[in-house]
């Protein structure tokens, strides 16, 4: 403290007052007393808090105390790898890894044929980009040409691997240079106490999620993220109409047709590391974001900082494309970081990533669209844009792009007649399209309907204070759960204590740099704003490229002062506000799981969620129903019971839910013919009714009655008052089936009546 003026020591102690003031708050209202004091009393949280403390502190060992980033790197990895294996997690980080290696892989061959003379070296992170991309349109093409099974998938999979081993070996053996970076000078030696506690943090962060990714697979990740064999693959590929009505299920697919071979395997932690990986590639980018912008000293803070956040990192253990969709969206913004830094080839990977990230998540088509739309403008008015250089990798990249675009949106045009569905279904319908049998146009949620103006601006107000400090009520569900928590208070305290410090003479080009972050954060602010304040269901993993950029700019704030002590104390502030945000993530994720994954020692190395979904089901009545809709995965049930968990079947199932629910079309099911119609048009092989899930005074009850009277439904089996019958669309009514009608009446358990 004693290099700073007096100036810098008053905003300091803002900086750390706003902050301290902040964890008080939020520690009373969420920890003390409120809707994380139940886990934090339990017995697995406690020795999951001793297991991570345990954890750092070796890490922070090994990262202090290591003489070389060899010795560090394979310290810091062996004690990953016994924690991974004491939790079940190994086999499935190890193989989603080797997937990730294969999609680099696949890229660097690539890009090594396209790369002309005057062209510099990919790196790791075009390689992957270019890798992923390739991936896509080639299991797209065969699907197109009635290949697509997983089988034929895991087969391309691994001749490909296989060449692209071969051709490092060839290219190593006859003397061809590989590019091999050195770490860098800083990362040689021994590190600081400070640098070795932030990135055992960071560390520390990801074991966490990699530690309860087993036991906390989500409502969404059941619901569809894990049931991709089902989803996508009925023998023939993706393009299959699968006869389901949920619009999840036609969602864009990017994601899940890039992981579809891990998908297969038999447990759902396979495919979830692999966001974890992402996960990982998106906090590097992130750091490197930061060190152009800010220097070397913020990577490290600002990568802890994010690892923190539940908003980022909860959503990496989960089987949805959020993550990926951010890993892409830095991407892109990185490379146009690069761009304004003199590589004139950047450009050309920033659109591949841009249009990919269509591919993953519809809302992507706002956020993504905002900050490249808004670069576009920036680098127009600038030149810059004229100025982009010819790169035959990066045409590759470009037009690799647009085809899997074409390829992941042509399934949901075949089979809902909209490119892309969600919220946007209106949008698109008064574009000219029409939506096909049997979906139903969905409308974007209005919070502000029916409400008056008074009344609402009080409401939003309280949202935003809710939001910053307190995510708990009605409209905060899907907020604590991936929350940007106090790291988004302690940036923007940042931001605005910079704002009165002295500022260092810039350059041309950081003049040049601080403009574009100027004219892309802000603009993408306000659409983060305008969603906030409009859904009425705020979910908190939509914000989480803001976090990044939030982060990035507010770091560059604190790069631009004068005293460059005054900025080390500023992000220090922070420390209190990545602890608090840390205890937050290890308390929540999607499934409100608590502690780690059992410790075991003797294992396959993996968590068998199959089988474990297999036990579940037999535990209540179904083995024998199980075992015949095993007998065939393509079989296609209707499911009336608990959803998501009649969707354990090992088949192409769906929950009558799913039909009668927010996403489905509940006209389907006003009339027998009606539901018979949708039967047909789905294919439907079976329908399974959950014990004591249907009671006399519901539609389901009198619908399936009607069924089964009517010869739709004939019953081949009854079993602890469940029931599977087969589907018939050209039934009958006949005394056989009015016969089968009393057994189901006799047979099966209702719910009872309260």
């Amino acid at each position: 403290m004693k290099d700073l003026t007096r100036k810098e020591r008053a905003a300091a102690a803002a900086m750390a007052a706003a902050v301290m003031a902040a964890v008080v708050y939020s520690s009373d209202c969420l920890l003390l007393d409120g809707i994380l004091t139940w886990g934090m009393r339990q017995r697995e949280y406690l020795a999951m808090i001793g297991e991570t403390a345990a954890l750092f502190a070796g890490l922070a060992v090994i990262f202090r105390f290591s003489p070389s980033f060899w010795i560090r790197a394979a310290g810091a990895g062996i004690l990953a790898a016994v924690f991974l294996w004491a939790h079940r997690a190994f086999a499935a980080a190890a193989i989603s890894g080797l997937y990730a290696g294969y999609l680099r892989e696949v890229g660097r061959c690539l890009l090594k044929r396209l790369k002309g003379p005057e062209e510099r070296e990919a790196g790791m992170t075009r390689e992957f980009l270019v890798g992923c991309l390739f991936v896509v349109c080639m299991f797209c093409l065969m699907s197109a040409l009635g290949a697509g099974r997983i089988l034929y998938l895991w087969i391309f999979v691994l001749v490909t691997g296989a060449a692209a081993a071969a051709d490092r070996w060839i290219s190593r053996g006859s003397g061809i240079r590989q590019r091999n970076r050195l770490p860098d000078a800083a990362d040689r030696g021994r590190w600081s106490l400070a640098r070795a506690c932030l990135w055992a943090g960071a560390a520390v962060f990801f074991c966490v999620q990699a530690g309860r990714m087993n036991i906390a697979v989500d409502f969404d990740s059941l619901w569809y993220g894990v049931r991709s064999p089902y989803i996508l693959d009925n023998g023939r590929g993706i393009y299959e109409n699968m006869g389901t009505i949920g619009i999840v299920y036609t969602y864009s697919k990017g994601f899940e047709v890039l992981t579809l071979p891990l998908s297969a395997l038999p447990s759902y932690s396979f495919s979830i590391a692999f966001n974890l990986w992402l996960a990982a590639g998106a906090l590097r980018l992130s750091g490197k974001a930061v060190r152009i912008c800010a220097g070397r000293e913020a990577e490290g803070t600002a990568v802890c900082l994010l690892a923190s956040v539940p908003g980022i990192m909860n959503m990496s253990i989960t089987a949805k494309s959020d993550i990926a969709t951010l890993y892409f969206q830095m991407v892109m913004f990185y490379e146009l970081l690069l761009f304004l830094k003199k590589d004139r080839q950047a450009l050309w990977y920033a659109f591949a990533a841009f249009f990919f990230s269509w591919t993953l998540k519809p809302t992507s088509l706002v956020f993504s669209t905002a900050v490249m739309g808004m670069s576009v403008v920036f680098l127009a008015a600038t030149g810059e844009l004229f100025r982009v250089r010819s790169s035959r990798g990066g045409g590759a990249a470009l037009m690799l792009s647009l085809l899997a675009l074409t390829g992941i949106w042509a399934r949901t045009f075949l089979i809902t007649g909209l490119p892309v569905t969600s919220v946007f279904s209106s949008i698109f319908t008064r574009f000219g399209f029409e939506m096909k049998y049997p979906f139903n146009v969905q409308k974007l949620p209005n919070s502000s309907a029916g409400v008056s103006g008074g009344q609402w601006l009080r409401d939003m107000a309280e949202r935003v204070w809710r939001v910053l400090f307190n995510p708990q009520g009605p409209d905060m569900d899907h907020v604590i759960l991936a929350w940007g928590s106090l790291a988004v208070w302690f940036l923007i305290c940042a931001w605005g204590v910079c704002v009165f410090l002295d500022k260092r003479e810039e350059t041309e080009e950081e003049k040049k740099l601080g403009r574009y972050l100027n004219t892309v954060f802000w603009p993408f602010f306000g659409c983060c704003a305008v969603s906030l304040l409009l859904l009425t269901q705020v979910d908190g993993n939509y914000f989480m490229l803001f976090y990044v950029l939030l982060t990035v700019c507010g770091f560059w704030m604190t790069g631009r002062l004068k005293n460059k002590s005054a900025a080390r104390v500023i992000r220090n502030t922070g420390i209190p506000a990545v602890i608090f945000s840390g205890v937050i993530m290890t308390l929540t994720n999607w499934s409100w799981a608590v502690g780690f994954t059992p410790v075991s020692w003797r294992h396959k190395g993996y968590y068998d969620h199959q089988a474990q979904q297999r036990e579940q089901m037999a535990d209540k009545g179904n083995r024998q129903i199980w075992d015949i809709l095993a007998e065939n995965p393509r079989n296609r049930l209707i499911a009336i019971g608990e959803h998501p968990e009649v969707l354990a079947f090992p088949c192409s199932a769906q929950s009558y839910s799913d039909i009668t629910g927010t996403w489905g079309n509940v006209a389907l099911v006003k009339y027998m013919d009606n539901f018979v119609e949708f039967m047909e048009y789905g294919n439907t092989d079976y329908v399974y009714a959950q014990a004591g899930y249907i009671s006399e005074d519901e539609r389901a009850w009198s619908l399936t009655c009607d069924l089964i009277e009517y010869g739709v439904l004939t019953p081949v089996c009854f079993e602890e008052g469940n029931m599977l019958a087969k589907v018939d669309t050209e039934g009958e009514r006949t005394e056989e089936s009015i016969a089968y009608l009393e057994e189901f009446l006799e047979k099966y358990e209702r719910k009872r009546k309260n």
